[in-house]
Formats: C-alpha cells, sequence, structure tokens
C-alpha cells in the first residue's frame, strides 16, 4: 500500500477514546498544601465546573510563577541503585500489534532468550496520587 502525506491512512485513528478534560488537580494539591497554600486548591464544586476551573487553574499556575523556587525545587534521591531485569514494555493501549509485541517479549524472558540490561532505580521525591500496578 502505497501511503502518501494526507491520505486518509495516515490522519484517521479508529481506536480514538473522547474523555472530559482532567485538569489534574490532584497532582498539584500535595504540592499546595506542603508550602502553605491551601487556599489555593480548589473544592470538589469548582473540579465539576469547567469555567471555574479553568480559572482556578489560572490562579494555581500564577502562584507556581510566583513560587517558583520552591515549585521547582529539586530534593535529590539518595538510593540509587543499578537494576538488572530484562527489558519490558508498558503499553498505553490495547492495540493487537502493541500487545502481540508486549506478550512476544515476555514470552522471550521466559525462555531466557531475552537478554538482561542495567536500569537506574531510585526513589521519586514526587508523590503520586496513584498505587503504583505490577504486571
Amino acid at each position: 500500500m502505497d501511503v502518501r502525506v494526507g491520505d486518509a491512512a495516515d490522519t484517521r485513528d479508529e481506536n480514538r477514546v473522547v474523555r472530559p478534560l482532567e485538569w489534574g488537580f490532584e497532582w498539584i494539591e500535595p504540592f499546595l498544601e506542603a508550602h502553605g497554600f491551601q487556599e489555593a486548591v480548589p473544592g470538589p464544586e469548582v473540579v465539576r465546573d469547567p469555567v471555574a476551573a479553568e480559572a482556578a487553574m489560572a490562579r494555581i499556575n500564577q502562584l507556581l510563577v510566583r513560587n517558583s523556587d520552591k515549585f521547582f525545587g529539586y530534593e535529590r534521591p539518595t538510593d540509587f541503585r543499578l537494576e538488572e531485569r530484562h527489558p519490558q514494555l508498558f503499553p498505553t493501549n490495547v492495540r493487537p500489534e502493541t500487545l502481540a509485541k508486549d506478550a512476544a517479549m515476555r514470552e522471550l524472558a521466559a525462555e531466557g532468550k531475552l537478554a538482561t540490561a542495567q536500569y537506574l532505580r531510585f526513589t521519586s521525591p514526587e508523590r503520586t496520587p496513584y498505587p503504583r500496578t505490577t504486571k
């Protein structure tokens, strides 16, 4: 198949899922609270209202710019370690070709046919509101 730029085949995604905008307030809330900016944390009624949520995010961004030294400050991890393991895929979509490649890599690793590699690991100073999941 000959596909040229502008052909429908290169611009169409048949696997698209349309989701509502998520502002990410749950990611910034711990920072705001830890640095004494609790008043900037929007309540649930603000988060549900798109106009109010946009205004709240604009206020938070202005606050972060004014306090960029705190926001962009970084606490260097101290627990660096090398980990030897097989390479892994962490698919974020359910396309059959991606899932097939992931399954093939797992099978090669289980059969001892996939070389291991070293990975640098350390604990991120940024906490996530979501628990870690493993395959």
